[in-house]
């Protein structure tokens, strides 16, 4: 998750966004007075009027565009994505480490929301209820751009059947700093302690003795070496051994990978699924593709949905800023 660094930069940055999300707190309170030019009194001092076209025009001035275009993607926002089960679950999920993290720094949660710009953890746990929505919002768009042919070639290239398999690694000891020669040889002693392990296999040695005794890979050292995967969750040297024996078979040459020698057991595996079945989770995977290679790919696509429900901007200023910034 995000360190601690940008968790605070990234409360900071709320401040400006929870102006813009209680607007409609602000103007849901009782009627303010009136002049008797039926202006509207925001507030007043000895000798000074502040009506609500002073505050309008202070507004379209300091954050006019800002505001409009929050507005904007709200009322998007709200034709677009509901409110589901997930997005509330993700919220509070953030929610929860944003609190861990500050209660963590030694800082007071309610402080630090509220130094935000929000007054209640409720306004701030809407607010990021909001955020996931319009994010769902560009993803849906983008997704719509997404080819038929760039589907089906990560279909061919990414989506392959789920194997359940058991694995012994073997890596060379640390040769940071060392000269060739001595990586060499520590690769060439891996190599031969992972021979070791299958000449034992074939003598009738158990699968889980070995694995306690040799193993190099301590998140699944204790579960007998078991790990299930598809094609991408691990490097194609260990994918391609494992893809290639039989249910209930053992690699007899040790799988070379970055990580070191592997012996492999393959379990079992399931079907790889159709493309039809797969085509959701292909289509999400391409999008987090897309935003991942392009940071700024959310906000060119927010213009471009604008300009789908044929946005026009008629106030000047905030249409020429607008049409700067795009």
């Amino acid at each position: 998750m995000k360190d601690k660094k940008l968790i605070y930069m990234g409360i900071g940055v709320l401040m400006i966004s929870a102006i813009s999300f209680r607007l409609g707190v602000i103007l849901s309170v009782k009627p303010v007075p009136q002049l008797e030019n039926g202006k509207e009194l925001v507030a007043k001092l000895e000798g000074k009027d502040f009506t609500a076209d002073d505050l309008y025009t202070a507004l379209k001035a300091k954050g006019g565009e800002y505001i409009t275009l929050t507005l904007i993607d709200e009322w998007i926002t709200d034709q677009e994505v509901v409110v589901t089960d997930a997005i509330k679950a993700s919220a509070q999920s953030e929610l929860d480490t944003y609190k861990l993290q500050t209660e963590q720094a030694g800082n007071v949660w309610v402080d630090t929301y509220q130094n935000a710009g929000f007054e209640t953890e409720s306004d701030f746990y809407d607010y990021l209820v909001l955020e996931l929505r319009k994010a769902e919002v560009v993803k849906s768009f983008l997704k719509d751009t997404l080819t038929a042919s760039e589907i089906e070639k990560y279909y061919a290239d990414s989506i392959s059947e789920t194997i359940t398999a058991k694995h012994i690694l073997i890596q060379p000891v640390d040769t940071t700093g060392k000269t060739a020669a001595e990586i060499a040889a520590a690769d060439a002693a891996a190599l031969k302690e992972a021979n070791e392990v299958i000449t034992k296999l074939k003598a009738g040695e158990t699968w889980s003795s070995l694995v306690a005794t040799y193993s190099d890979d301590t998140g699944t050292k204790t579960n007998d070496g078991l790990i299930s995967f598809v094609k991408t969750d691990v490097v194609s040297e260990f994918y391609n051994g494992a893809v290639a024996l039989s249910d209930g078979k053992y690699t007899t040459t040790p799988v070379k990978s970055q990580y070191g020698y592997h012996i492999i057991y393959k379990v079992s595996a399931t079907a790889k699924p159709t493309l039809e079945a797969a085509k959701s989770d292909i289509e999400a995977a391409l999008v987090n593709k897309m935003l991942t290679a392009d940071t700024s790919l959310s906000t060119k696509t927010w213009v471009k949905i604008r300009a789908a429900y044929k946005l026009e901007i008629f106030e000047a200023s905030i249409k020429k800023t607008y049409e700067a910034s795009i």
